[in-house]
């Protein structure tokens, strides 16, 4: 292994650190990643309208926070994404935070 490839992979892993902690501290602020955790750990048959944190005010609530935080100016701030130097991998880091936001966001509404 080349001091090139060596590099390359820290850099990939500090990457991929880095678009985890973002889209997980944005699920966090808008208490997406709670109603995540609840679905994972909710039985498929079970009704889950009925399960604490999953009614109706508490989502509805959850995505006001989060389509604020997506829609308003400057609200989708990814402040460690910002600060790469780097517009490549800048785009890399926001695009990679968007795609774990997007997912979480299907596995919700699937």
């Amino acid at each position: 292994v080349t001091w090139v490839q060596r590099l390359a992979s820290l850099l990939g892993e500090e990457m991929d650190r880095l678009v985890q902690d973002q889209a997980s501290t944005f699920l966090k602020r808008c208490d997406l990643s709670n109603k995540l955790a609840l679905l994972q750990e909710t039985p498929q048959e079970a009704k889950l309208s009925d399960v604490p944190g999953m009614d109706v005010a508490s989502l509805t609530a959850s995505f006001r926070g989060f389509y604020h935080s997506l829609f308003s100016l400057g609200a989708f701030n990814i402040p460690q994404c910002d600060r790469i130097s780097g517009h490549r991998l800048r785009s890399q880091a926001r695009r990679g935070v968007a795609q774990l936001i997007s997912s979480a966001y299907d596995k919700i509404f699937a």
